[in-house]
């Protein structure tokens, strides 16, 4: 567990989604990983497949952790972007947590691409911390066959966050999930709010 951040000046996260956005009957459910470790953030070839034993084995080990908030309103219902809006508001509430007052450099890795007015939105989000954002395609076809990918290259912090989220989704009732530990609630109004002012990069941007 990552009991404490007072001797770490670089925090290593992953990031995903449940993918059920338009679909939720539970909620979109967005869960985060945390590690002190570098070489959980090493890009490399990955199995493509889910095994969330070994995620949670790995997140409740020395060092390392995981968060996750579920998305009910009916905006994140058919929002393909929640982890933009979600990820540093679900960050932040966990530093709160850990009761750090520490200037860190936050690592953060998301399943799926960022565009570049999305990686400065993230990283703008942080003003006490120094940010880097990245995204990796963890669904791509294979190139040759048009075929799922046996195989994938992103960070163990990524792969974990996204057996986490599928395992929540697909395993647990809301009624456990609301009182998990774990879960951290996040404003549906910031939420609002942080979507009106990343629609209004957009638009700066496309003029």
């Amino acid at each position: 567990m990552l009991t404490s951040l007072k001797s770490c000046d670089h925090l290593y996260i992953g990031a995903d989604d449940s993918n059920h956005a338009g679909t939720n009957k539970k909620g979109e459910i967005i869960a985060v990983t945390f590690s002190i470790f570098r070489e959980d953030s090493v890009v490399k070839e990955q199995v493509n497949r889910r095994d969330p034993r070994r995620a949670y084995n790995l997140l409740n080990s020395e060092g390392r952790d995981y968060a996750f908030t579920i998305l009910t309103d009916e905006r994140s219902k058919h929002c393909g972007y929640n982890l933009v809006l979600a990820v540093p508001l679900l960050v932040e509430e966990y530093l709160k947590g850990k009761g750090t007052g520490l200037s860190l450099t936050l690592n953060l890795y998301f399943d799926g691409p960022l565009r570049g007015y999305q990686r400065r939105f993230v990283c703008e989000s942080f003003p006490r911390h120094t940010a880097h954002a990245d995204g990796f395609c963890k669904k791509e076809l294979s190139v040759h066959s048009q075929k799922r990918a046996t195989s994938l290259r992103c960070p163990d912090i990524v792969i974990a966050a996204d057996a986490i989220a599928h395992d929540l989704y697909t395993n647990h009732t809301l009624e456990n999930l609301l009182t998990d530990p774990h879960m951290i609630a996040v404003s549906h109004e910031e939420m609002a709010a942080r979507n009106f002012r990343l629609r209004s990069d957009w638009l700066q941007q496309s003029f």
